[in-house]
């Protein structure tokens, strides 16, 4: 069966039907297709079915894709459609793992990182370093033939004549937000 027929008449189906028509699907429709089916199905056993196939198929549905997934299927099962997703991605690269790490515990995206055969950018690594454990990190940037500092953890300030702080070794949103931040405080400790 082809997916376009299968896409546009699986109103007038039975579950049991559905999931024959499911079985015997010869392509697969866009990931807002399978998302729309999935989202308007009556039967979860018809939409676990299509999920399935899919991703057995190679379909790779995004981190976006996921976000409207999510409610749809139970915790267990979700956790095996990113498993899956993320096997899809062949190779995996490190812009994989970030896009995909708000679906995977820390443990999972540790190895995920560790793993990867790719080298990260040193803001990819940033990015890791705001949750991943001090030793992976420090493996991870030894794996990327970098030294890892841990003291990016840490706030340096240097105090100027004109009462501005400078932040060193953050993000451009942190720096703005500390120097914002203690200018205020600043302002209102003055007598």
């Amino acid at each position: 069966m082809k997916w376009n027929t299968f896409y546009y008449d699986f109103y007038e189906y039975s579950e049991k039907k559905m999931i024959s028509c499911i079985n015997q699907l010869e392509d697969m429709g866009s990931t807002d297709e399978i998302i729309d089916f999935i989202i308007s199905s009556e039967y979860e056993s018809a939409s676990k079915a299509l999920i399935e196939k899919a991703l057995k198929n190679g379909v790779r549905f995004s981190s976006d894709d996921l976000g409207e997934l999510e409610c749809n299927f139970d915790d267990d099962f979700f956790k095996q459609i990113v498993a899956l997703t993320l096997k899809n991605c062949h190779p995996l690269k490190p812009a994989d793992i970030i896009e995909y790490e708000e679906w995977l515990d820390e443990k999972t995206v540790a190895k995920l990182a560790l793993d990867c055969e790719f080298p990260f950018t040193e803001e990819e690594l940033d990015y890791l370093d705001r949750f991943l454990d001090r030793k992976v990190m420090a493996k991870l940037y030894k794996k990327n033939g970098r030294q890892y500092d841990d003291s990016d953890d840490l706030i340096i300030c240097d105090k100027k004549e004109d009462d501005e702080v400078k932040l060193e070794k953050m993000g451009l949103l942190d720096k703005i937000f500390i120097h914002n931040t203690i200018n205020k405080l600043g302002k209102w400790l003055k007598p």
